[in-house]
């Protein structure tokens, strides 16, 4: 069952959407955000009508705050967007959950492609490019895909083969395995001439190379923190000395 939260000022609509897997009620867009970034929410559904800011000013403080699991949204009365989705007003339990059972996987999992985009997901190509990655290699493209989804749901980087794997192939129309071979070469290409020590302490004992689990673990929190963001590194005037730790790929 995923957590799914209501944020309504009006009394009559929170009481409606009452139902099992509903963690709470907010009633002001601060504290549905609050309630966002605390509690790991899969579902927000979201009334126009809030104290501050009304509902679509809420999604937009969303779509701008970096929050590790970032849910999909459901606005009360029509809205659309990657994301964002629409529910009727009034809106009761059952729409809420044939809602759900449109945007979870198998698992009942709220999918990454249906949640709120993050705002660090532009970041993604410049920290590929700064780590190496070669843009020919079509493992590229499916790193791209599986760093925006680990962006949106920072918990698939502990489920890489159930969730991420599948939502990736799902996406470009291709099989778990072959993400996860076309994955590893793109980082197995990476570190020939790797330029950046971002990897301290996660190399295989085996191969010199870290996990593709601990590499785009690695390469997500970095986004996060955005090192990747414009040129701010240069503009800190931080340098990452060349790592001597992993050996070059035969």
């Amino acid at each position: 069952m995923i957590r799914w939260a209501a944020a309504s000022a009006r009394d009559g609509a929170a009481r409606a959407l009452r139902g099992e897997g509903l963690v709470c009620t907010a009633a002001s867009c601060a504290e549905a955000a609050r309630l966002c970034e605390e509690g790991e929410i899969d579902l927000l559904v979201v009334d126009p009508i809030l104290r501050g800011l009304d509902g679509r000013g809420l999604v937009r403080r969303l779509m701008e705050m970096d929050i590790r699991v970032r849910p999909a949204v459901a606005l009360l009365g029509g809205g659309q967007g990657e994301g964002i989705y629409s529910l009727p007003d009034p809106c009761g339990a059952n729409d809420i959950y044939t809602l759900a059972a449109e945007i979870t996987d198998d698992k009942g999992c709220v999918t990454p492609e249906c949640r709120l985009p993050s705002p660090r997901e532009g970041d993604v190509g410049r920290c590929l490019d700064e780590m190496g990655v070669p843009a020919r290699l079509k493992g590229r493209g499916y790193m791209e895909t599986a760093l925006a989804y680990l962006l949106r749901d920072g918990r698939l980087s502990g489920n890489l083969k159930g969730r991420l794997y599948p939502a990736v192939a799902k996406k470009w129309g291709v099989t778990p395995g072959s993400v996860d071979r076309a994955l590893r070469t793109a980082m197995e290409n990476a570190f020939i001439r790797p330029r950046y020590d971002l990897f301290g302490g996660v190399a295989g004992k085996k191969t010199g190379l870290p996990t593709p689990g601990a590499f785009l673990s690695q390469a997500a929190e970095e986004i996060r923190l955005g090192w990747f963001a414009g040129d701010r590194r240069a503009a800190d005037g931080e340098r990452f000395e060349i790592s001597q730790k992993f050996p070059k790929s035969t």
